[in-house]
């Protein structure tokens, strides 16, 4: 299948480069892990003072009559007395002791923005690994259309044979249906395989954030790196696999909420301050002008000795919590290992079925070109011929999944192991 040079040759690393800048499942992990930046902030675990400032003012019309103790004083009777009254102040509150619940808190949030940044490199790696399995399935789709289109023009060529024997009276009617119906089959596994690439087309170009009818081509090629042995990938896994940094956080940031929510039975002493103005004016009374201003301070204790039970629910289910974070944690690592272990067992699997595959095209191209000139000779049937032809192309077609089943492996392990794509890279 010729590649028409108006049409992108897409490399694998410039793959990856679109689904890093552009998949949207990146990105949104990306404005998660600022939403939790934002929110380890001291201010927000309330190690910080509080300071306010308020201000109001009044207005007041009232008919007022005053009577007087002394005899001597006449009352007073005004209608629509008017009154003003005005305040402004600043104000600051400082806790200065709560259990250390701030403390806690503020170590929670920090460790919950560690367990985003952990979340991040896992959506990083998962759409990484999906570019990477896409990427390759539209590669081995291409070979295979490359394979069917091949079958099809053999097929094609051998009924045209079948029909000029057939005019010359040196073919009968059977050959000749023969290579009909298989020239039929090979024209809709060619049309299949057709549709199934331009489906993973579309698929990889979702992944990478751009336009479903983008056309391209792949690159084709396979390049198999070592891999370690087994002892190494369960070390590398144990120091470096994203899922398992997140059960560790998990594990951390419950005890965290525990510690937080142990506080809850201490009294809370605040610091209070401010500097008030206050000021009021009547036309009517017995003080036409009132006004006062200066600074205050204060401590405030709080201690609750009830609250229906709330700080005790509290305390129990974030001691609960850590208990289920830690068999979440030991499920996680036990879990781990059963992946590598399969990841690896596959990889070797799928390199020994490449040894034997490629071995057998040999065999099976060998058998084909010995296969045709028996066939132009007459010396054997469709039905051998037929037989050596999808020899060929089925060893051809498995020497090319048990490749790709082997990349695929490879970064399934990288994955599992830390190594496909590191933290530091992501924040780069």
């Amino acid at each position: 299948m010729g590649i028409l040079p108006a049409q992108e040759v897409l490399s694998l690393e410039k793959a990856l480069e679109f689904a890093a800048t552009q998949n949207p499942q990146i990105k949104s992990a990306g404005i998660l892990v600022e939403i939790a930046g934002n929110s380890e902030n001291p201010g927000a675990a309330g190690l910080y003072p509080r300071i306010s400032a308020t201000g109001a003012g009044g207005y007041s019309n009232n008919n007022t009559r005053l009577e007087f103790a002394q005899a001597n004083q006449p009352p007073i009777e005004v209608d629509g007395a008017q009154s003003y009254t005005y305040s402004a102040g600043i104000g600051m509150t400082y806790t200065l002791f709560d259990g250390l619940g701030n403390v806690y808190t503020l170590r929670q949030r920090q460790a919950e923005h560690d367990r985003s940044l952990v979340d991040f490199q896992i959506a990083f790696e998962g759409v990484m690994s999906a570019c990477i399995n896409q990427y390759y399935e539209v590669a081995r789709l291409q070979l295979l259309n490359e394979i069917n289109s091949e079958n099809l023009n053999i097929s094609l060529d051998r009924f045209k044979r079948e029909e000029i024997r057939a005019e010359m009276g040196t073919s009968s009617s059977f050959d000749l249906l023969s290579a009909k119906v298989d020239l039929s089959n090979d024209s809709l596994s060619l049309v299949q395989t057709e549709t199934e690439l331009r489906l993973a087309k579309r698929n990889l170009n979702r992944t990478l954030g751009r336009s479903a009818e983008i056309n391209f081509f792949t690159n084709t090629e396979v390049e198999l790196a070592v891999i370690p042995e087994i002892e190494v990938l369960l070390g590398d896994a144990e120091k470096s696999n994203a899922a398992l940094s997140r059960a560790r956080q998990e594990s951390k940031i419950s005890e965290y909420a525990n510690k937080a929510a142990a506080s809850d039975f201490w009294p809370q002493l605040d610091l209070n301050a401010g500097y008030n103005y206050n000021a009021q004016e009547n036309e009517v009374g017995l003080l036409l002008f009132n006004q006062t201003q200066g600074a205050n301070a204060g401590l405030n204790l709080r201690w609750d000795l009830f609250n229906g039970n709330v700080n005790h629910i509290r305390k129990a289910n974030a001691q609960l919590n850590i208990q289920n974070a830690n068999i979440q944690l030991a499920d996680q690592e036990l879990g781990l290992k059963q992946q590598v272990l399969n990841a690896k067992d596959l990889h070797e699997n799928a390199l020994f079925s490449l040894q034997i595959a490629l071995r057998n095209v040999k065999t099976a191209n060998l058998s084909f070109t010995r296969a045709t000139e028996l066939y132009n000779l007459g010396q054997i049937d469709n039905t051998q011929f037929r037989e050596a032809q999808l020899n060929k192309a089925q060893a051809e077609n498995q020497r090319n999944n048990a490749a790709f089943i082997a990349k695929l492996a490879e970064t399934e392990l990288k994955r599992l192991t830390g190594q496909l794509f590191t933290l530091t890279t992501l924040t780069n």
